[in-house]
């Protein structure tokens, strides 16, 4: 238990790292904002979504190679991507509810904060049935998504973990 519970503090922290790096790139505004067109969210969701993958598999590649060890570390990852991503839903379900019986449109930064690389395209959508649309569910996934294929990824290339789970 100890061992999920500093893989998912690992997770956290690289979390917060990806966001401040996000933040410090592109400011507020997400590269992908110019996809954005009203009634469709689809170019926007997945444009996101693969850069959010992407920084996190190199997060994730990054973490295997910081560990030293390696035993049923997939499984420690797995068990923490979940958490992670549960812990995500329950926000943006919450957020989603909020914002649908009347709270004012800024209750979505709390979404966007806690999801900054991927849900910084919130900040885009100008249409409230947009802001709604279960579609944005979606940019939960790409944190632990990429986190746990970057870590796929590395451990492949990983002899004793190889030799381990043969």
């Amino acid at each position: 238990m100890l061992k999920i519970r500093k893989t998912y503090l690992s997770l956290v922290l690289l979390h917060i790292l990806v966001t401040v790096g996000f933040a410090l790139v592109f400011g507020t505004s997400h590269p992908f904002a110019s996809q954005y067109e009203v009634n469709n969210l689809y170019p926007l969701i997945t444009s996101s979504m693969t850069l959010a993958t992407i920084l996190y598999a190199l997060g994730g590649y990054l973490f295997v190679i910081a560990t030293e060890n390696k035993n049923k570390l997939f499984a420690k990852i797995m068990i923490a991507s979940l958490l992670f991503t549960i812990i995500l839903i329950i926000i943006w379900v919450s957020v989603l509810f909020l914002s649908l019986n009347g709270i004012q449109r800024n209750i979505w930064l709390v979404y966007i904060i806690s999801n900054y690389p991927t849900a910084i395209i919130l900040n885009s959508i100008i249409n409230n049935a947009d802001l709604h649309s279960w579609v944005i569910g979606l940019t939960i996934i790409p944190p632990a998504l990429g986190f746990i294929i970057g870590t796929f990824l590395r451990l492949i290339y990983e002899p004793h973990w190889r030799k381990n789970n043969e």
